[in-house]
């Protein structure tokens, strides 16, 4: 009897986690597409991209909720037993309590583990899928914003003109050029694409002719087809390209590449490698420590909503595993941020997690 109860406890537990997570992660994609439905009009793209763009986008935030899905999934299944008056019934069969937190805790230990898989390895090239994705979505706007028979001055160096814009960004009658103190270009071409590639934007120009001057050094090219990577031309602060090769968010890096900068800062000690192991050193505290918090919240729930024997769930009890939960998310995120200096200071999150979830145990099962 003890086995079936605690499987049906489980299990509860479980299914509402699960109705819980795809409901905020159905939520948070119906948002993400709406906010990049612009791409449609703006940029000429289907709405089969953009929706797979951002499909491809929901792993890097599948973690963020799942702390969120655990505790409504803990307090409700509490909530759910007192409803129905069936823990009471079992209590009575000789159900221990002690049991009945066991299974808590390992539905806490299970969302901790997932979450876990999530921040280390999944959410890293999830987000690297993504940002590309984006990225080649967002690369028509180059095409966009230069205008018919005008000079657009792509960057410092650099200057497109093109005669006239026929369908799928093709531009007709094209001159592009690019000069500095070292050398000159010169390209003119009758026909010239935007293209969107996994590495960023590339120019096809075709049926044309490139005029090089380098240093005293002159050279005429005839093509017939020739790609050049706009990914070089275009600056960050000018937001239409990222380098996507040289670049990397923060939530991208893989956790490896994290520990390899930390421990090069500590066999050189400039400053460059200093702050770079100190912003690693963050994000790893941020991936190892994250995963704590559905352990966390499922604690607080028990030690807050949990008495037996059971009489109902008094109405203060909501608010009061809200501002637990809220509260400890706030004190959390203070510490990692604190503690991204280093040297003792990194264990304070760690320490910290421990004693509320030490605590939090020892008071629910104190009753």
């Amino acid at each position: 009897m003890p086995k079936v109860i605690d499987r049906h406890i489980l299990s509860l537990l479980l299914r509402i986690f699960s109705v819980a997570l795809a409901s905020m992660l159905l939520l948070f994609l119906s948002l993400l597409v709406l906010r990049y439905s612009t791409l449609i009009s703006d940029n000429n793209q289907v709405l089969s991209s953009v929706v797979w763009t951002c499909i491809v986008g929901l792993p890097m935030n599948v973690s963020y909720f799942i702390p969120i899905s655990a505790a409504v999934a803990a307090f409700y299944t509490i909530k759910t037993l007192h409803q129905e008056k069936s823990l009471l019934g079992a209590v009575s069969l000789g159900y221990k309590n002690s049991s009945l937190r066991k299974q808590f805790i390992l539905f806490g230990f299970i969302c901790a583990s997932i979450t876990l898989v999530f921040t280390i390895w999944i959410a890293p090239l999830a987000a690297r899928a993504y940002y590309t994705r984006l990225n080649i979505l967002q690369a028509d706007r180059l095409f966009l914003y230069t205008e018919p028979k005008t000079f657009v001055r792509l960057t410092s160096e650099s200057t497109i003109w093109i005669e006239k814009k026929l369908n799928d960004s093709t531009m007709q009658n094209m001159l592009f050029s690019i000069e500095n103190k070292n050398s000159e270009m010169l390209m003119v071409a009758r026909y010239g694409k935007v293209l969107r590639t996994d590495k960023g934007v590339m120019l096809e120009a075709r049926e044309g002719s490139i005029w090089r001057k380098d240093g005293s050094q002159r050279q005429i090219i005839n093509f017939e087809k020739f790609l050049y990577g706009f990914e070089s031309l275009l600056t960050p602060k000018q937001g239409w390209v990222r380098r996507l090769q040289k670049i990397w968010k923060r939530d991208e890096v893989p956790t490896a590449i994290l520990f390899e900068r930390v421990a090069k800062a500590a066999a050189k000690s400039t400053q460059r490698e200093i702050e770079i192991a100190n912003l690693s050193r963050r994000e790893l505290l941020l991936r190892f420590t994250y995963p704590l918090l559905p352990l966390i919240f499922v604690a607080l729930i028990l030690a807050i909503c949990l008495k037996l024997p059971l009489r109902g769930m008094p109405k203060f009890r909501g608010p009061l595993v809200f501002a637990a939960i809220t509260g400890y998310s706030a004190a959390h995120v203070s510490l990692v941020t604190v503690s991204s200096q280093g040297g003792m200071a990194t264990i304070i999150v760690f320490l910290t997690s421990s004693v509320a979830f030490a605590a939090s145990l020892f008071v629910s099962f104190r009753r």
